[in-house]
């Protein structure tokens, strides 16, 4: 009976948990059969218990893993969104103050290291007033924002300041011709909106 008691406690230590012992007697050496088997029994619970858990914590960590990465990325996003709010203006996209001046000082830089050149030029839309006034605010806008992309296909960078805009441009041939038929284009466009 002892040996039977030895065998299945070495079993145990090697995992084997389905040990159960036939209990043959009520003396000490019943007792302590009764024993074992309780501790194999609890023990076979626990760990299934602890495998249970783990699984679970598994899951959950995966599942949080998950989660994390696509708020990262929805941050990423929002922070882009963000940045690019605090650089632009809202109605035509153009770069702000801000932005034109950081890449005011940037093509200084280059300009004086390479000594290649570039311009900053003004350009006021004549009779824009008497545009809004007259064909109303929405035509005015699609005028503002129609502007700016055909100045932004054109600018290293463009910037609107009211009904002006202000380019930084690097040289280009018949340059002052591409504005006057981007803006003539603009204004025409948004006569027809109107």
């Amino acid at each position: 009976p002892i040996q039977r008691l030895i065998h299945a406690a070495n079993e145990v230590a090697h995992g084997q948990l389905d040990q159960h012992l036939a209990v043959r007697s009520r003396d000490e050496l019943g007792q302590l059969t009764t024993t074992f088997n309780a501790m194999a029994h609890d023990l076979k619970d626990n760990i299934a218990e602890k495998d249970r858990a783990l699984t679970q914590l598994q899951e959950l960590n995966r599942t949080l893993e998950v989660r994390v990465e696509k708020r990262t990325r929805e941050l990423g996003i929002a922070n882009l969104e963000l940045e690019h709010q605090a650089l632009h203006d809202a109605l035509t996209g153009l770069p702000n103050r801000l932005l034109i001046q950081d890449r005011l000082d940037q093509a200084i830089r280059v300009a004086e290291r390479d000594g290649s050149c570039f311009a900053v030029i003004m350009m006021d839309l004549d009779r824009f007033k008497e545009i809004n006034d007259n064909l109303g605010h929405n035509v005015g806008d699609h005028l503002l924002k129609e502007v700016g992309q055909r100045l932004r296909r054109m600018a290293l960078l463009a910037q609107r300041v009211h009904d002006r805009h202000r380019l930084l441009l690097r040289h280009r041939a018949h340059l002052g011709q591409a504005l006057v038929g981007a803006h003539h284009q603009a204004v025409e466009e948004a006569g027809e909106h109107a």
